[in-house]
């Protein structure tokens, strides 16, 4: 029930989405109607919809430096960044591909084919 109060011609109240954080689930709307009373007609429209559309986040990597020499002791890191900070843990899948031979001509520590971002956390690092 919504009272407007004497010599006002509207009323408005707010409706805050929340982030839920379930990847994938598409839109959602809030449809709120005017339903029949006592005193007064229908206008129209006597029904709003607000669409609540899904946030899915940017995954994208760098690496730093982009070229090192053979025998080199120098540590190479890629960076798995997300556009937004989760607020549950994410999973991002990686593969590994080019003229390199693992074993041969690199190593790789910490690699998985996917990685767990932490909730609050906005990426990760493989060296």
């Amino acid at each position: 029930t919504v009272t407007i109060p004497a010599e006002a011609t509207s009323f408005s109240f707010t409706v805050s989405p929340l982030e839920d954080d379930v990847a994938g689930e598409g839109a959602e709307t809030v449809i709120v109607t005017i339903e029949t009373g006592a005193g007064y007609d229908l206008g129209s429209p006597s029904e709003a919809t607000l669409t609540i559309t899904d946030v899915t986040p940017t995954v994208s990597i760098s690496v730093s430096p982009t070229s090192i020499d053979e025998g080199s002791v120098n540590v190479v890191f890629f960076a798995i960044s997300l556009s937004s900070t989760p607020v549950s843990d994410f999973t991002v899948n990686l593969s590994l591909g080019g003229s390199a031979s693992e074993g041969v001509d690199y190593s790789i520590t910490g690699y998985s084919s996917s990685i767990t971002i932490s909730a609050n956390n906005g990426g990760a690092f493989v060296q």
